[in-house]
């Protein structure tokens, strides 16, 4: 098969468009990766971040609230403006020996007392608890003897609540990182998916384009060999005929003449596939059998070669019953001639989804592999005397139905056309 410039340059934009699709899913996958990354590298620095904020917190609270080593009960019961604008929840300072109360607590705790107590006991020494929406901090103090004490401080347990701050506007940065890359991601595969349809909705408009360029130009061929051909032809059928008739039979001179006559009936039927090729251009619908029309296309064919089946056809329904019988006929004796001999094809007509539906099955050797639309162009044919336009009548009686026409192989072996048909 040529291949043609046009052919080369539609192969080179199908690459380029393909590759124009695939550009921007791969940066909506790395826009989404990006942003998953940051975000789960994110919540690996949590825990270090919290370390962070809580030495910060520790700092300031020892250099508020202890005086010489010394807790100062009543700065923990101001609870400092200051404290509040690192965050800080809440205060709460036991004696680390023994159930004694707590010496001061203040701000929004999350426990009582005395379940903070038992909170610290239970807790290490140096202790950051991370509760979500919250941290907690539980620090032991250890004992210290001041210059001239008779006795030592008694060892002091901290408990500290607090909002990580840092944390939260970290997260809530990766959120928003996260969200617009995916919003962005969804937006580039969208455009991708809505430029793929156009384009391939494109690719339908220029095929239709280029099949309606070539069916008027056959159309003219067609006008031109009618005029030309069919009046002369018939002539030449009929003189031919008369010439076979007064040979003498199983000679030579009249097996050349029979030869004549089939050849010139073989090139007027040429001419009237074209003619009924070229006048399928407009329908008249009207309310008829479509289980009838069937019938009567197999009788055109040959009755006894098909298996018909038409328990699940309409009653009525809208079709140009002499196109439509002209298209059945087409398929029908396209199936009777791959069939294998002994093996009838099969035929059925049913409403499937509100659509009437044709089914033409033979038993043959099947499609050859890429041939399932070849089939329905003008002039393809695999048969040495065919004129290889039946199926492409075929194909343009449905589409001026508003339906379509396809061919497969089926599992079991031989070809299927299926044709649907929409009521109007």
């Amino acid at each position: 098969m040529r291949v043609t410039r046009d052919d080369t340059a539609m192969s080179a934009m199908q690459k380029t468009r393909r590759l124009l699709l695939i550009l921007p899913v791969a940066m909506g996958l790395a826009l989404v990766a990006t942003a998953l990354s940051g975000f789960l590298h994110q919540r690996a620095v949590r825990a270090a971040l919290l370390r962070h904020q809580s030495d910060a917190i520790l700092s300031m609270v020892r250099r508020q609230l202890f005086t010489r080593g010394r807790l100062n009960v009543e700065s923990v019961k101001g609870f400092s403006e200051e404290l509040r604008g690192e965050g800080v929840l809440c205060l709460a300072f036991f004696t680390c020996a023994g159930d004694a109360p707590a010496l001061a607590a203040a701000g929004d705790c999350y426990a009582t007392t005395v379940e903070m107590r038992r909170i610290v006991k239970e807790s290490a020494a140096s202790e950051v608890v991370d509760l979500g929406d919250r941290a907690r901090i539980i620090r032991r103090r250890p004992s210290r003897r001041e210059p001239g004490a008779v006795e030592q401080s008694p060892e002091i347990c901290t408990l500290i609540e607090f909002e990580p701050r840092l944390i939260a506007d970290l997260e809530a940065g990766a959120m928003r990182t996260l969200g617009i890359g995916g919003a962005a991601s969804l937006a580039l595969i969208v455009i991708a998916l809505v430029a793929g349809r156009i384009w391939a909705r494109a690719d339908r408009l220029h095929a239709q384009l280029e099949r309606d360029r070539r069916l008027a130009a056959l159309g003219e061929m067609a006008a031109v060999l009618s005029h030309e051909l069919r009046n002369p032809l018939t002539s030449m059928i009929g003189h031919t005929q008369l010439l076979a008739e007064s040979l003498a039979e199983g000679g030579a001179p009249r097996a050349k003449a029979d030869r004549v006559v089939s050849e010139t009936i073989r090139m007027r039927d040429l001419t009237e596939d074209l003619l009924r090729f070229v006048r399928a251009n407009r329908i008249e619908r009207s309310d008829v059998d479509p289980a009838a029309i069937l019938r009567e296309a197999a009788e055109t064919a040959d009755a006894k070669a098909f298996i018909l089946r038409t328990d699940g056809a309409p009653p009525r329904w809208p079709l140009d019953p002499n196109l439509v019988r002209q298209m059945l006929s087409n398929l029908l004796r396209n199936a009777c001639q791959a069939a294998p001999e002994g093996r009838p094809a099969e035929a059925t007509a049913a409403v499937v989804r509100d659509r009437l539906v044709y089914v033409v099955r033979d038993f043959g050797s099947g499609l050859q592999s890429g041939e399932a639309e070849l089939v329905f162009e003008p002039f393809h044919t695999t048969r040495v005397r065919g004129t290889g336009l039946g199926l492409a009548v075929a194909r343009r009686v449905a589409e001026l139905h508003g339906g379509t026409i396809s061919a497969e192989n089926h599992p079991e072996g031989g070809a299927v056309f299926r044709v649907e048909l929409p009521r109007g």
